[in-house]
């Protein structure tokens, strides 16, 4: 078999792109990625420890590997992106249980320093997943839990190659079978569709801060600007809809009732509520350094200020919170 030269792949990169944009598949797939991203960036920070603990580990290395995935489908290396869908899938799937084991355990800690092998999904893994306070209910509802066993089993072939359908040799087979040359970019979009779809349910189910909807001006109202707000372990602005459209309507709908019920989103409500709203001079000298730091000059700076406290005023006025 001919190796691929380079002409070969920027010749395929630009075929598949403009077929994946035709379709509408570039769109979802870069939502469904900038989403994970800000997930991977907004976790809980008390103090300096936390923000190098690596508890954000396995959920950063979600984004790489999804978004490796996407690269790597256009660049024509098929079997490599359904692999490192599998990566994703199961990265996601380690985070979740880390945050039911608890990140200051020293499960966690040896197995951050790379001492300890990652945990087999057996059953211990699945229990400790379940345990977590309305996911159990959510997986009755949903059947959650078999479609990760389906799609894991989807994946899992392109890991171990299972024969020829799943190998690279299986790839030009399946073009000539299907007649469409581009049916591993079909099955690819559909199988990302599913992995983030599994990877964003967790993380809304096992930290639920992440389902509330917490508007930016309410946070500029109290912070001033957005280098100021805490974090908290809450997603800055409005992901509802970033969200439903990955995960569904329905999920998303009672995932947030979960979430508005537990402690650890009532803790976040009252702690906001306790910190006092800014002045618009507060809020002017805050949000005027923040767009300086950007390398602004002042005209550009005093305009972004000044939209800011727009925004800040409109919300205040309309009474949503």
């Amino acid at each position: 078999m001919a190796k691929f030269t380079k002409q070969d792949i920027d010749t395929n990169y630009s075929k598949v792109s403009a077929y994946m944009i035709e379709k509408g598949f570039c769109d979802i797939a870069k939502s469904n990625i900038n989403l994970l991203f800000a997930i991977s960036q907004s976790e809980e920070a008390r103090d300096v420890h936390d923000l190098f603990s690596g508890r954000n580990l396995p959920i950063v290395e979600v984004f790489h590997d999804l978004d490796a995935s996407f690269e790597l489908i256009k660049l024509g290396f098929h079997k490599q992106a359904f692999a490192s869908l599998r990566m994703g899938l199961d990265n996601g799937l380690l985070d979740a249980y880390w945050s039911a084991v608890g990140y200051d355990t020293p499960e966690f800690r040896r197995w951050i320093s790379s001492k300890e092998k990652t945990p087999r999904k057996d059953k211990k893994f699945w229990r400790r997943i379940r345990r977590l306070c309305g996911i159990e209910d959510f997986y009755e509802t949903f059947s959650f839990e078999q479609e990760i066993e389906d799609l894991n089993r989807q994946l899992n072939g392109y890991v171990h190659t299972k024969g020829f359908r799943y190998s690279t040799m299986g790839e030009f087979q399946r073009r000539i079978q299907t007649q469409n040359e581009n049916v591993y970019c079909d099955e690819w979009y559909e199988l990302f569709v599913a992995a983030t779809r599994v990877v964003v349910t967790l993380q809304l189910l096992v930290k639920p801060k992440f389902a509330i909807v917490i508007p930016d001006a309410y946070l500029l109202r109290k912070f001033g600007s957005y280098d100021h707000v805490p974090f908290c372990g809450v997603l800055f602005g409005d992901y509802s809809e970033w969200i439903k459209a990955c995960i569904g309507d329905a999920e998303y709908d009672a995932i947030a009732a979960i979430a508005n019920g537990s402690p650890e989103v009532q803790e976040v409500w009252r702690y906001l509520e306790s910190c006092p709203d800014l002045t618009d001079d507060e809020i002017r000298e805050r949000n005027y350094e923040f767009w300086k730091s950007f390398g602004h000059d002042e005209r550009t700076a005093k305009r972004h200020v000044e939209d800011t406290l727009r925004l800040v005023r409109e919300f205040q006025s309309s009474g949503r919170i």
